[in-house]
């Protein structure tokens, strides 16, 4: 098993450790910067009634080693996640994003965001419109920062 299905199996694991037996799905969507990170579990019944689940920390401690365990030279890594747990199917699911703006209750704000595009960084192109390193850097100065993205 490679790290990273461990980290996945760690995840599911706490996720189902988390929800009462008779919830049929469990989410858990996690924000992340290398300032902040903002998770959120939430169980769902047969009814579709949903219920806010205590976070739980070992599954935040494997999403926090995921993330870095992801990092690409051409993507950086990921900015949210939401995995999901469908009892009724008998299924486990992480969709990864790269690109759309987190929606955060507490913001790392624009110092934040820059920091962690420069923990993790990616090619100005693969920096999406609405990130704080556009608005703070031309592409000239992303590649005099990091010049390993120069072609």
């Amino acid at each position: 098993m490679s790290d990273m299905q461990e980290l996945q199996s760690v995840i599911a694991q706490a996720m189902l450790g988390a929800a009462a037996q008779e919830c049929s799905r469990i989410e858990m969507l996690v924000n992340a910067n290398e300032a902040v990170y903002e998770p959120y579990c939430t169980s769902f019944d047969e009814a579709g009634l949903e219920q806010s689940l205590e976070v739980p920390s070992t599954a935040v401690h494997a999403f926090i080693k995921l993330r870095k365990l992801m990092v690409t030279p051409e993507h950086g890594t990921w900015l949210s996640a939401v995995a999901i747990v469908d009892r009724d199917r008998n299924s486990f699911d992480i969709k990864y994003n790269y690109d759309r703006e987190p929606v955060w209750h507490i913001s790392p704000g624009p110092d934040g965001d820059i920091a962690d595009m420069e923990r993790f960084p990616r090619p100005y192109g693969e920096i999406p419109e609405w990130h704080a390193v556009r608005k703070q850097f031309t592409e000239q100065q992303w590649l005099a920062k990091f010049p390993q993205f120069a072609q």
